[in-house]
């Protein structure tokens, strides 16, 4: 950790001399060690491609209504959870440890629960806020846009329904915490867009227009108990300097040879699935030869598309390690619970809870809202909503495109 550097003249700043690997090496060999995710799992590789490009086959399409907007708003809520009989199940605990198990149960945390229990470090954070009677503040880096054309054929700048399921799943969760211990909790989104795009490679004006358009979502939604913060801008106000030197530290500990990307393989597929590939002029044969199963390392693109997803990675990496370094959310929020999107995340050997960004996230479907588009359907218990690339889901006959009067995508629906 460096200490005494965030008042610093950044003008003065020296290129440090190569460092040992320690610092990088204990964050990703930690993640690997555990059998945890650096990158939350989003290769297209698994995904359905079909031989033609959708995007010209026929399919059923109509306009985005109240309705549908509904839909979304019970697919978003549908959580297999009830407060009164998860009260009564567990009316022999004391209220700390009734917030802290709510906050823990599968319904919400996808991680596995024994190791949160074993550190002991978030039940004595949860214990401590309650002791305090202040809301329970709850810090989550994540929501970046992905410049994939499978991912999302459309709004290459904008937030879609999967944030916006997003953001009306999260205030449920702080509505519901309510009913449990008044004050509640307050999640404090870090939005990494901004921050992770040296590695993703997007255009300046799509991040800060993507960010603009989450914090109008989260109005539109009513999620106001959700406080949106760019991550980039907000470490660049508190701790410039001393992120800055982290992360030339790390930049310059991070090996580049063939045996380290051999060694992390499933991170440096799913970084090759979130490099910008809007940039150039790829038509849909390139992209099923470059990302799905039916892989071309022949094709005229393969070089340059792997080179791009080794930089990122190792640009992805040295970003997570300085963050990790000058854990900046300890000094502004003392005491808060910690989640992740990612499976078995270990930060300082401690294992961190993985917040589900919607109800079926990490049961039914692994991909975050912003990695698809949602497909919405019937359940046995109103409606259900998973996250797939859009490349699976465009021009399935059984399926109807909702969208919006601009042609975005809104969500593809099964009946």
């Amino acid at each position: 950790m460096m200490s005494g550097l965030a008042t610093a003249d950044l003008a003065t700043f020296e290129v440090p001399s190569r460092p040992d690997n320690s610092a990088i090496n204990n964050y990703y060999r930690a993640a690997r060690s555990g059998g945890g995710d650096l990158l939350a799992p989003s290769s297209l590789a698994g995904a359905e491609w079909p031989d033609q490009d959708p995007s010209t086959a026929p399919q059923n399409v109509r306009l985005v209504s109240p309705d549908d907007q509904q839909v979304l708003r019970g697919a978003a809520l549908n959580v297999p959870v009830s407060v009164k009989h998860f009260k009564e199940a567990h009316s022999c605990l004391n209220l700390p440890d009734m917030l802290y198990a709510f906050l823990m149960s599968e319904a919400f945390q996808f991680n596995p629960r024994q190791q949160i229990d074993n550190s002991g470090v978030w039940r004595d954070r949860v214990a401590k806020a309650v002791d305090e009677g202040a809301p329970l503040r709850v810090v989550w880096p994540v929501l970046s846009k992905i410049p994939n054309f499978a991912k999302q054929m459309t709004g290459a700048s904008s937030a879609t329904s999967g944030e916006e399921a997003t953001f009306i799943h999260l205030q449920h969760l702080v509505d519901l915490s309510r009913q449990i211990y008044r004050p509640g909790i307050k999640i404090i989104l870090l939005i990494d867009a901004a921050l992770y795009n040296p590695a993703i490679g997007n255009d300046e004006v799509a991040v800060r227009h993507y960010i603009q358009d989450l914090r109008r979502l989260r109005i539109e939604v009513g999620a106001f108990d959700l406080e949106l913060i760019d991550y980039a801008e907000l470490l660049a106000s508190e701790c410039a300097r001393e992120f800055h030197t982290a992360l030339q530290q790390a930049n310059l500990g991070l090996p580049g040879d063939i045996e380290f990307f051999q060694q992390h393989g499933s991170w440096l597929e799913s970084m090759r699935s979130i490099v910008n590939t809007l940039n150039y002029p790829l038509n849909y044969a390139d992209m099923r030869e470059l990302f799905s199963k039916q892989r071309n390392a022949s094709n005229r693109w393969s070089a340059l598309i792997e080179r791009q997803s080794q930089e990122g990675l190792k640009r992805m990496i040295a970003i997570k390690t300085a963050t990790n370094e000058v854990n900046l959310p300890d000094k502004l929020w003392p005491g808060h619970l910690r989640v992740t999107c990612h499976w078995k995340r270990i930060i300082d050997g401690v294992a961190v809870p993985g917040l589900r960004a919607y109800p079926r996230y990490y049961a039914s479907s692994r991909i975050l809202p912003y990695h698809g588009v949602p497909l919405v359907r019937s359940g046995s218990h109103g409606p259900v909503l998973d996250i797939f690339p859009e490349v699976s889901l465009r021009g399935r006959l059984d399926l109807t495109r909702v969208i919006h009067a601009n042609g975005d995508t809104y969500f593809y629906e099964l009946k």
